[in-house]
C-alpha cells in the first residue's frame, strides 16, 4: 500500500511539472532559430533559413505547454476545493 502511494505521488508530481518540458523545448527552438539568424546577419553563412518550421514548432510547443498548465491548474484547484469541502 505504501509503494502504491509513493508511485501515485511521483506520478502526480511528474504530471504537475510536465508542462515545463514542452515550454523548454519551445524556448530552445526559438533561441536556436534566433542564433541562426544572428549568424546570418553577421554574414557568416551564405544560405538563409526559413522561419516557418522553427517558429511553427515553437508555437506548437507553447500551445501544448499552456494547455497542460491549464489542466494542471484546474486539477489542483479542484483537488484543493474538494478537500476543503470534505473537511
Amino acid at each position: 500500500m505504501m509503494i502504491k502511494r509513493k508511485i501515485l505521488r511521483g506520478l502526480v508530481a511528474l504530471v504537475s511539472v510536465g508542462w515545463l518540458g514542452p515550454a523548454w523545448l519551445g524556448v530552445e527552438t526559438m533561441l536556436s532559430y534566433l542564433r541562426t539568424q544572428e549568424i546570418l546577419a553577421a554574414g557568416q553563412v551564405a544560405n538563409p533559413t526559413y522561419s516557418f518550421p522553427h517558429l511553427h514548432f515553437a508555437s506548437q510547443c507553447f500551445v501544448v505547454a499552456s494547455a497542460w498548465l491549464a489542466v494542471v491548474g484546474f486539477g489542483w484547484s479542484y483537488a484543493c476545493l474538494s478537500r476543503r469541502d470534505a473537511a
